[in-house]
C-alpha cells in the first residue's frame, strides 16, 4: 500500500533519510499516540505544512515506517536464506549477528517493533507486524526444512515448532538490548550480570552452542 505522496517521492534521499529518522525516534521515544507531528517536522528540518504534502496523516506516517523497517529486515533475511553454499549453523549464526548488529545501529527500529508487537493500534498496523512475522516464519522454517534435507538438522524436530522457538530466542536477545526491563532480566540470568549489549562474541558463542545442541544433527 502506498502511504506517501508523489511529492515525497520525488525528494532527494538525505530528505527522505531525514524525515524518516525523525519519525523513526520519535515514535519509538513516545509510542504513535503521544508522538508529536511538530517534532518530527523540526527534527526533520522541514514545515509541518510540508509534512503534511508528504504524508496525508500521522498515521500513514507511522504506517510507512513500520513498512520500511519491515523491508529492511526482510532484505537482510531474505539474503542469507537465499546464499548458496552456506551451511544450517552459518546461516543461524549469520542471522544472530545481523539481529545484533541492527540492534546497535538501529535501537530506535527494535523499541518501535516491540511497540507494535505489544500494543494494538488499528487492524493495518497489526496487519503489518503479521506480514513481518510471516515473513520470517518462513524463512526459518525453509532454513530448517533445507537443513533435514541436507542431514545436517535433525530429522525428528517439527520445522514449524523449531523455527517458532528459534524466533523466540532471537525476539529476547533482540529486546534485551532496547527495553531497560528486559536488559535487567537478562543481566539477572547470565553469570557475573553481564549486559547483553556489552559482549556480543560472548552471546553469539553461548547461543549457537545451545542451538547446535537442540537443532542440529549429531552426524554434523
Amino acid at each position: 500500500m502506498q502511504y506517501t505522496s508523489q511529492r515525497f517521492d520525488r525528494l532527494d534521499e538525505s530528505k527522505q533519510q531525514r524525515v524518516l529518522q525523525a519519525a523513526i525516534s520519535e515514535f519509538a521515544a513516545r509510542g504513535y499516540e503521544a508522538a508529536n507531528i511538530n517534532k518530527i517536522a523540526e527534527v526533520a528540518d522541514i514545515s509541518v505544512g510540508s509534512l503534511y504534502k508528504y504524508f496525508a496523516s500521522k498515521e500513514d506516517l507511522f504506517l510507512y515506517v513500520i513498512q520500511i523497517s519491515s523491508n529492511l529486515i526482510e532484505n537482510e533475511l531474505r539474503a542469507v536464506n537465499e546464499a548458496p553454499f552456506m551451511n544450517v549453523e552459518d546461516k543461524i549464526e549469520k542471522v544472530l549477528r545481523i539481529i545484533l548488529r541492527t540492534n546497535r545501529e538501529q535501537s530506535d527500529l527494535i523499541r518501535l517493533y516491540l511497540q507494535l508487537a505489544s500494543s494494538t493500534y488499528d487492524d493495518m498496523t497489526e496487519q503489518l507486524g503479521f506480514n513481518l512475522e510471516n515473513f520470517t516464519a518462513n524463512c526459518y522454517r525453509k532454513i530448517l526444512q533445507d537443513g533435514q534435507t541436507k542431514g545436517e538438522v535433525r530429522a525428528d524436530i517439527d520445522p514449524g515448532m523449531a523455527a517458532y522457538h528459534l524466533d523466540n530466542i532471537f525476539m529476547a536477545l533482540q529486546y534485551s538490548y532496547t527495553s531497560g526491563y528486559l536488559r535487567e532480566r537478562y543481566r539477572i540470568y547470565v553469570k557475573e550480570g553481564i549486559d547483553s549489549s556489552e559482549n556480543d562474541e560472548f552471546v553469539i558463542a553461548e547461543t549457537m552452542k545451545f542451538l547446535r545442541g537442540a537443532l542440529l544433527s549429531k552426524n554434523v
